[in-house]
């Protein structure tokens, strides 16, 4: 190891200190023990391993967009125009508040139970920050193969239609699958959702780049 590599071992350290630190904080102001906070969800509640495993898939390609954009971004700093580092770095912000709102529940839970936020709010806020994100990036998102996005929305779309609208009625009529519905529906959302940015980064690495200046 050379002295060079400490700052970024300390770069790589703190962070994951930081977050060590506030699980401990969490032992405080929850109801939780430290062992809920730490061990697997399986383990901790007593379930098959299985349980869940459309929504850990999901948050998984959650993680895996944000993570394209963000190398992407990263990477190709030198070779992009400014609007197109813009445009991977917003959209690795947005896969990763998607991430966390999916992983956390934050728009179902965190938000409207230990916040006081409504969750219609959390969606007014979202609608408007995805408006300004295609606004801001329309004109190149058109350079790109864009209908793998338009699916994409197309299916979240019908998530969150079928959740707002038809939860009640499914619920009568077909009983608890109307999660398989809702949650297929978000599914093949994240699918596309993470094909659009893993096609848009690997063409943008093997060139000719979209809007290169």
């Amino acid at each position: 190891m050379k002295l060079s590599d400490i700052p970024r071992i300390l770069l790589i350290l703190f962070p994951s200190i930081l977050i060590l630190g506030f699980v401990v904080l969490l032992t405080f102001f929850t109801s939780h023990n430290i062992h809920d906070l730490v061990q697997d969800i399986a383990t901790t509640a007593k379930v098959h391993p299985m349980v869940g495993i459309l929504n850990n898939l999901g948050i998984i390609l959650w993680t895996s967009s944000a993570a394209v954009c963000f190398f992407s971004a990263l990477t190709l700093r030198r070779n992009l125009s400014g609007r197109f580092h813009a445009f991977f770095l917003s959209s690795g912000l947005l896969s990763a508040y998607l991430l966390l709102d999916d992983m956390f529940l934050f728009h179902e839970f965190i938000a409207p139970i230990n916040m006081g936020i409504d969750q219609n709010v959390i969606f007014l806020v979202l609608l408007v920050a995805v408006f300004a994100y295609l606004t801001a990036f329309y004109n190149l998102i058109l350079k790109t193969n864009y209908v793998y996005l338009l699916i994409s929305g197309a299916f979240l779309a019908g998530s969150l239609f079928v959740d707002v609208f038809l939860y009640e009625s499914l619920q009568e009529k077909i009983g608890l699958w109307e999660h398989f519905i809702e949650d297929s529906f978000k599914w093949l959302g994240i699918v596309f959702w993470f094909t659009y940015f893993a096609d848009t980064a690997y063409h943008s690495f093997i060139g000719p780049v979209p809007d290169k200046k």
